[in-house]
């Protein structure tokens, strides 16, 4: 299990590098949120900071990615771990399609950056539909999670539109 010490370092490395990019990156990221086993404090030495980024204005797809590994990685990799980002631009929010990924992610997020409350409403509202519609989480063997209806039914088909007010 990862200590608190070592989270709160992994918090300071995260706020460092927002607080280090050049300003012409930082001011088109609209929310940050660090996911996986290190928000959930389950990561170990060997775990890879996973972060949601949430950007306006900047090149969509591989570009964007591009772009933030580069203005991210430089001080994430003085932490001796690897980066993952899951990036989404403000613009993309109404045309997302529910996913695992995006499930999980909504309920270990630890916000970091979210000067417009974005992040927190984002990720409230897709807790509240997946209460809404009695899907619970759930730890498989392997570790990782999945969701599944409480009754035991289908999953039912969630719209994105339902969680963006």
């Amino acid at each position: 299990m990862l200590t608190e010490l070592k989270f709160e370092r992994v918090l300071e490395i995260i706020r460092e590098t927002l607080n280090g990019l050049d300003g012409e990156v930082r001011r088109h990221i609209l929310g940050l949120a660090l996911f996986g086993s290190l928000a959930r404090g389950e990561g170990d030495p060997r775990s890879d900071i996973d972060l949601f980024i949430l950007t306006r204005g900047l090149s969509r797809g591989v570009e964007r990615r591009r772009i933030l590994y580069k203005a991210l990685y430089p001080v994430v990799a003085r932490s001796r771990r690897d980066l993952t980002i899951v990036d989404v631009g403000v613009e993309e929010l109404r045309s997302l399609r529910p996913s695992s990924l995006l499930l999980n992610i909504a309920y270990d997020a630890v916000i970091i950056h979210d000067p417009k409350g974005i992040l927190r409403r984002l990720f409230k509202a897709i807790k509240e539909t997946l209460r809404r519609y009695g899907i619970i989480r759930y730890r498989l063997p392997d570790g990782s999670y999945a969701f599944k209806p409480r009754d035991g039914g289908r999953m039912p088909r969630m719209v994105i539109q339902d969680w963006i007010r």
